[in-house]
């Protein structure tokens, strides 16, 4: 449903080398027809809603933080005010881009199996579902590759990619070399956030491994990077009116 329905899924075959997984299903399916055998696959689903309003406002509220970006250097260097518009566009700019961040990142976490994530179709890469899985860790999210810190999860009805991504390109490695291995076929609690690009995934809040929680600090970290661009804004922005 998601890649037939969802406007997202369209954007990403257009940037794609292969048609949609879904495309491809359907397409081998309607062969089957000329044999006389009944299609493995039939997507008869009818669309209840458009999803097209949802794709614009998530283009939208994602570019909004660069146009404002843009119009704060044209009229920085229409006026010649460059401290005051520098630092009234960077509190703008750090405003607006909590959009995006908060849909993203959105509260609530709530139990879900993976086959029923995989059901939602209003989601994307802009768009989360917060969720909590159970299951267990069945390998490295990028198999073989000894530095990769994502994993695998698998519940009772799917599999899923669990991506760690802590602010810290090191400490990312370090998880994936030092620690991955040893959570292999193990219990897992993961807290975090369920999103397509086009492919399904869970961005990682926490999660529970032998009775400890992990966390990655990117949550707290994309807050805090944006509050700081709001406080330099506004030093920047008081700077001007002294000098």
């Amino acid at each position: 449903k998601w890649e037939m329905w969802n406007p997202w899924a369209k954007w990403f075959e257009l940037n794609s080398t292969h048609p949609l997984i879904s495309k491809r299903l359907i397409a081998i399916s309607s062969r089957s027809k000329e044999f006389n055998q009944k299609p493995y696959i039939e997507f008869d689903l009818k669309k209840e809603e458009s999803y097209v309003d949802d794709f614009f406002i998530e283009i939208f509220i994602t570019i909004l933080p660069f146009i404002a970006l843009v119009a704060g250097v044209i009229l920085a260097i229409v006026l010649k005010k460059y401290l005051l518009i520098g630092g009234i566009t960077a509190i703008v700019v750090a405003i607006l881009s909590f959009l995006p961040f908060t849909r993203a990142h959105k509260r609530g976490y709530k139990d879900y199996k993976v086959e029923d994530l995989l059901a939602e179709v209003k989601v994307s890469g802009v768009t989360s579902i917060p969720c909590i899985v159970k299951g267990k860790i069945i390998g490295r999210g990028d198999p073989g590759y000894v530095f990769n810190e994502d994993f695998m999860v698998k519940d009772d009805t799917g599999i899923i990619y669990a991506d760690y991504n802590s602010p810290s390109f090191l400490v990312n490695k370090y998880m994936g070399f030092f620690k991955n291995k040893d959570n292999l076929d193990k219990e897992v609690v993961v807290t975090g956030w369920y999103r397509r690009s086009p492919v399904p995934y869970i961005e990682i809040f926490n999660y529970k491994v032998d009775g400890k929680v992990h966390k990655t600090g990117t949550y707290t970290f994309g807050i805090v990077i944006r509050a700081l661009l709001a406080v330099a804004g506004l030093a920047v922005g008081i700077l001007s009116f002294i000098l």
